[in-house]
């Protein structure tokens, strides 16, 4: 499933990008925000599947997210099966550096602030909340924690990272 929230932050970033005129930079993090919403729900639509129900669920939104995107209704927003084509941002202050190499720097960054959020994450009350139900959710469930609140927002993180790669493809 996480290709579908892939393409969902990059379709995110091309059509802020392309129809909005929003820089790659102010982009990135409105891709996460929509690979983060999106995820919730999502997990809070399946919150009570698990094992190869969940995994069949997952599998049918990364078939069915590339079909939506290339239909005719969003197709003048998507490119339809075209897509769409964007060039890298250059360098600013006029570093000797390609667009890639820029972005790559760029990327390098982004990565460097989202294992350090990850880090928080799971140092914090959540990540104990999740390693209790990973352990034993009923037992995480009898302390207290609300096992369905804290997969969808499992679902959520998870999705919001794929989505900040696919922005950054």
């Amino acid at each position: 499933g996480h290709g579908a929230f892939y393409g969902l932050g990059a379709y995110t970033l091309a059509v802020l990008m392309r129809h909005w005129g929003v820089s790659a930079y102010a982009a990135i993090p409105a891709a996460a925000l929509v690979g983060l919403v999106t995820g919730y729900v999502f997990g809070r639509v399946v919150t009570r599947l698990v094992g190869f129900y969940l995994a069949l669920t997952t599998f049918a939104l990364a078939l069915a997210l590339p079909q939506m995107l290339k239909s005719s209704y969003v197709s003048p927003w998507t490119g339809g099966a075209q897509g769409l084509y964007l060039d890298r941002p250059g360098a600013p202050l006029r570093l000797p550096l390609t667009p890639d190499q820029w972005w790559y720097f760029v990327t390098l960054g982004i990565l460097a602030l989202l294992l350090w959020m990850t880090h928080n994450l799971i140092a914090g009350r959540i990540g104990r909340a999740i390693r209790a139900m990973r352990d034993d959710p009923i037992a995480a469930q009898v302390m207290g924690i609300d096992v369905a609140r804290y997969t969808a927002l499992t679902f959520g993180v998870g999705a919001a990272y794929a989505a900040i790669a696919g922005a950054l493809a």
